[in-house]
């Protein structure tokens, strides 16, 4: 009998495909398919393309079919057989907890810029003790008090090894032709080499294994804006750098590449992710680069978004309102490009830790606004239908002299002298000046009325008050937007006795008022100023000048709402949320860094005064950053004392000062979200 035919043989069975998802690697794949590790999975030619790089959400990759064998033994015996583990590997990112067991702490969504001087730590919101140092995995009373500090965590269920190996780097954000951030990539150059851009914005460091468990933890970690926070001594390290890339942008400009240098210019602190990576121990790829790793990435806080408008001013007008940057026009007291800069290098990197970035909706050369007068300035009385020596009735009247700079021919008027009635309060006697010169071809005025000063109170017969109220009238050109003087105003002495009227003489020097009862009123050089240029009670209007008259160390000044004032003693719709900066505070080198932002806490707090610290941001005196120790904080957590002087309403009407517990960041979001979007 012939012996039987044998089956044919079958086919090999066909590869499965997994299409994988966000944290899978080869190996995971391979270990929830039941190999041991991710070498089948890489011998196949159809999986070459994931040899050299990540798994990316969506990638089909091939699994091989397992082949079935038969394991010998014998019976009445034990046989132990080890299955894979699964998951294989994890990382995530912890600020961790006194209490809970280490696999029980919540993973966190986002990562926030540290408001602490980076090498202290403390309950204080600064740093009142040295921060631990690397080595130090478990829980630290002093380091946890700084909520932003956070810890890198691997869960490995097959390592041997004490320490593993974790890079923690910034990812660069993309954005869409609108400018809206629409992903990251990696920043160029590699983590291994801190010449590079993604070299020094990444560090390495070791995490140690937890009591007998399988998770490994690193240090405590911040976020950091500057390289002088990044670099301090002893315990590096433990600080993530992620700041702008506008000195890079710089430099792009200046090798001719205007598109690389607007892109570069874009990089958000706010807008940049974190990625931690560990390198799975086992992967049998050869060369450390391919072998397979688990990822955790998280974004740095968003924010919210501050409106800026900002006006240079010219020395010599010109009628050219100039937008662009190195323009025909680019010829104020500063540059476009510095102050841009000022607001995009050291306002980001200061304000971030408050989650507060910055848009520039307006940037502009121009020149002086067209002048004012101002009707009882300082002593806001009715008139009193007579001039100074009592011979007949006081008068006004002067000339407009409008500069329309060739796009129109200039013109002169002459507003003639007109008797001031008596009793007329100074908002009815500039509404006499506006009736005259809206009767004037191409030219018009209009009334803008002051608050108070605190003691500007008339007691009525019958008990009431009344706030005499100065007047100023502002001045606009209808045919081209021409600058405005005015000249030949009656003299003092032909004026009424008891209400005077007079011109701003603004110039690049400005006259300020900040005392206690004139702070909400200010100097007509600022009213002059602010009003005719304002760009809204939303936005903060930034000018830049040449000095202060009589107040040669004023870096800047700062007029905020007052919101918390009297009705009666804040500042006014055109007023408020208006700073000027020096010169030399808002140029092109790096001196005065804080100087800006500083002011632009005065707004963003609403408050005129000071912190204590010399660590902190509102600190009173400013010096150029060289340490870690520099004021350029903003403490971000309830302090446990006294920390700010603070503006304080007296009852009666006058501003004083109280000593309050500030929580800095609280308050923008408190105070500021009109100013928030």
């Amino acid at each position: 009998t012939p012996p039987p035919t044998p089956p044919p043989t079958p086919p090999p069975a066909a590869d499965t495909v997994v299409v994988a998802e966000a944290g899978d690697t080869l190996c995971s794949i391979a270990v929830a398919s039941g190999f041991r590790n991710c070498a089948p999975l890489r011998a196949l030619p159809e999986n070459a393309e994931f040899l050299t790089r990540p798994l990316r959400p969506g990638d089909r990759v091939h699994v091989p079919t397992r082949t079935e064998g038969v394991e010998p033994g014998e019976t009445e015996a034990i046989h132990t057989f080890e299955r894979p583990g699964l998951p294989m590997a994890l990382i995530r990112f912890v600020h961790g907890s006194q209490t809970l067991p280490v696999a029980d702490d919540r993973r966190l969504s986002e990562l926030n810029v540290s408001n602490y001087v980076t090498n202290r730590a403390g309950n204080d919101g600064e740093g009142n003790t040295a921060f631990v140092g690397p080595a130090h995995r478990t829980f630290d009373r002093d380091a946890h008090e700084d909520e932003d500090t956070f810890k890198v965590e691997v869960h490995d269920l097959r390592t041997r090894k004490a320490e593993l190996d974790v890079v923690v780097e910034a990812l660069k954000p993309t954005y869409n032709a609108a400018g809206n951030l629409n992903g990251h990539e990696d920043f160029p150059g590699t983590t291994a080499n801190p010449a590079t851009e993604r070299g020094r914005r990444s560090l390495s460091i070791k995490a140690g294994k937890m009591a007998s468990s399988t998770r490994f933890r690193t240090g405590y970690l911040r976020v950091v804006v500057d390289e002088i926070d990044d670099q301090v001594a002893p315990h590096q390290p433990q600080t993530l750098l992620t700041t702008d890339m506008v000195d890079a942008a710089a430099a792009a400009a200046t090798a001719g590449n205007a598109v690389e240098a607007a892109a570069l210019r874009k990089v958000e602190i706010l807008d940049q992710d974190v990625r931690a990576t560990y390198v799975l121990d086992g992967c049998p790829a050869a060369a450390p680069q391919t072998q397979c790793s688990v990822t955790d990435v998280v974004p740095i806080n968003r924010g919210q978004t501050v409106d800026l408008a900002v006006r240079v001013l010219r020395s010599v007008a010109t009628g050219v309102v100039e937008t662009v940057i190195g323009g025909p026009g680019d010829d104020g007291i500063v540059k476009l490009a510095d102050i841009r800069r000022r607001v995009e290098m050291f306002c980001r990197r200061v304000w971030a830790q408050a989650h507060v970035k910055y848009r520039i909706v307006r940037l502009e050369t121009v020149d002086l606004p067209s002048e004012m007068i101002t009707v009882g300035d300082i002593n806001p009385n009715r008139s009193s239908g007579a001039n100074l020596a009592g011979t007949g009735p006081g008068q006004i009247g002067f000339t407009t002299n409008v500069q329309r700079f060739g796009r129109a021919p200039d013109s002169t008027h002459v507003i003639a002298p007109f008797n001031v009635p008596a009793n007329n309060t100074p908002e009815e006697t500039a509404n006499l000046i506006v009736t005259r010169v809206n009767a004037l071809p191409g030219i018009r005025a209009r009334v803008s009325v002051n608050p108070a000063e605190v003691f500007n109170t008339t007691v009525n017969p019958d008990g009431t008050t009344t706030d005499r109220q100065s007047a100023d009238v502002l001045f606009s050109d209808l045919v081209s937007g021409g600058r405005i003087t005015i000249t030949n105003l009656t003299g003092v002495a032909s004026q009424d006795a008891a209400q005077i009227a007079e011109v701003s003489s603004l110039t690049l020097d400005l006259s300020i008022r900040n005392g206690n009862d004139d702070y909400h009123v200010g100097h007509p050089n600022e009213r002059n100023l602010y009003k005719i240029l304002d760009t809204g009670d939303r936005v903060i209007d930034l000018f830049v000048l040449r000095s202060f008259v009589a107040r040669p160390n004023l870096l800047g000044f700062t007029v905020p709402e007052c919101k918390e004032m009297n009705p009666n003693r804040r500042l006014i719709s055109g007023m408020m949320n208006t700073i000027v900066m020096r010169q030399d505070s808002a140029d092109g080198t790096n001196n005065q860094p804080f100087a800006l932002p500083h002011e632009i806490g005065h707004v963003l707090l609403d408050d005129s005064l000071h912190a204590d610290s010399g660590r902190q941001l509102m600190f009173p005196s400013l010096i150029n950053a060289t340490d870690v120790n520099d004021p350029k904080r903003l403490i971000g957590r309830d302090p446990p004392a006294e920390n700010w002087d603070h503006d304080l309403q007296n009852p009666n009407g006058s501003v004083g000062s109280q000593r309050v517990r500030m929580n800095a960041v609280n308050r923008v979001r408190t105070t500021s979200a009109p100013l928030l979007r």
